[in-house]
């Protein structure tokens, strides 16, 4: 059974066969019932029949997302918005950034690796630079203004 608030654990004898303990979800602590029920939200368990009806949503509208997106693209460009201007941190932010770092090791490792990988090694690339619309100084005499939106053309079709 996958549903975690269901679930029942059985201590059996081996003697005789006699159950000599159960455990349920309610005999569990608070946090581990509140992890629990939020794996088996997550997992699609919790819910039952209902998460059958909305599991396939994001699958059938996924090709014609990916339609929209590449039409409207630049050519030849990932397709991000480009910066509009060079973003303002908040005390808060970054201390919370700092923080969260500090506590979980892996990602502020991460986070120091991708920010030295982006500042290092890909905006000295003009190709893939461009191609990520990174911003930064010019690359080879390239000049790109910040904030230039390329122009956008909109197909509406009537259902």
């Amino acid at each position: 059974m996958q549903n975690r608030t269901e679930r029942v654990t059985y201590t059996i004898s081996g003697l005789d066969g006699h159950v000599t303990s159960k455990a349920g979800f309610a005999d569990q602590n608070v946090l581990d019932r509140f992890v629990g029920v939020g794996i088996a939200a997550h997992e699609g368990h919790l819910f039952g029949r209902i998460n059958l009806i909305d599991r396939h949503q994001p699958d059938r509208h996924y090709g014609k997302r990916h339609h929209l997106w590449t039409r409207r693209k630049p050519k030849e460009l990932l397709g991000a918005p480009r910066p509009v201007a060079a973003p303002r941190f908040s005390g808060a932010l970054v201390a919370i950034i700092l923080l969260v770092a500090f506590v979980i090791p892996l990602f502020g490792l991460s986070l120091l690796t991708i920010l030295a990988l982006e500042r290092i090694l890909l905006r000295r690339m003009p190709t893939i630079s461009r191609w990520l619309g990174l911003r930064g100084r010019a690359v080879h005499g390239e000049h790109r203004p910040v904030g230039q939106i390329p122009e956008v053309t909109a197909v509406v079709q009537a259902c």
